[in-house]
């Protein structure tokens, strides 16, 4: 039994011993309900497909896991101010893009036992936090919301630059290893992504990240180790 990437979404194919039966899957936005139809699957036919679930369920960690605000698209026409999901206590927002003109694109390179998955966004808001980067789709993309917490990025290995295509805009690019994630498995991804902001505030994005990561991951760190001093 093998787990096929389908390129064109964020979805997959599990192909049998019975050629008749494929059953398409499009587990980035039920990934609960994919693992429950899998595991029945598995214990009809094979236990083989149990390390793709596992896979599954560990890349999707970060993908459409917000409790995003009812008729968000609406109410970000509306008003542009407006938050589409719920700040954590002590979180606040450090920048957003005023249009949903921004293209997500996320591709990991296979293990030798794990699928590729390609999965993009054609438009869709980007959020930062002092504590998370959080996209959320607007109307056209294979998931609702791609986040990752600022505090786990060195666990992630994560790394990100600006790159000048000779041709097109430029775009913000980044990568980070899925075993940092809970609940991944040995052989895990390396996931790369970028993000193109059609209407501009690339630099300004970029220049902001830096200095979250450099508050809450680098000097957040010495500042922990610093010994205390008290007056005598």
């Amino acid at each position: 039994m093998s787990l096929l990437p389908y390129r064109n979404s964020g979805s997959c194919f599990i192909n049998g011993a019975n050629e008749g039966l494929k059953e398409r899957m499009t587990f980035m936005l039920q990934p609960s309900r994919i693992v429950r139809k899998s595991i029945k699957y598995c214990a009809q036919h094979s236990t083989t497909i149990t390390s793709h679930i596992i896979f599954i369920f560990s890349f999707v960690m970060s993908l459409n896991v917000l409790q995003l605000k009812e008729n968000y698209g609406r109410e970000l026409q509306k008003n542009k101010g407006f938050i589409p999901f719920d700040l954590e206590p002590g979180e606040h927002i450090k920048f957003a893009t005023k249009t949903a003109r921004q293209t997500l694109v996320l591709t990991s390179k296979s293990g030798q036992k794990s699928p590729g998955i390609n999965i993009s966004a054609k438009d869709g808001y980007l959020y930062l936090t002092n504590q998370r980067l959080v996209y959320v789709t607007s109307s056209q993309g294979d998931i609702n919301d791609f986040s990752i917490t600022i505090k786990s990025l060195p666990n992630l290995q994560f790394s990100h630059s600006i790159k000048s295509p000779w041709f097109g805009a430029n775009y913000w690019s980044f990568l980070y290893h899925s075993a940092g994630l809970n609940g991944a498995i040995a052989g895990a991804e390396w996931v790369e992504g970028s993000v193109k902001f059609l209407d501009g505030g690339l630099f300004e994005f970029v220049n902001l990240f830096d200095t979250v990561v450099n508050n809450e991951v680098i000097n957040h760190d010495i500042d922990e180790e610093l010994p205390r001093y008290s007056e005598v």
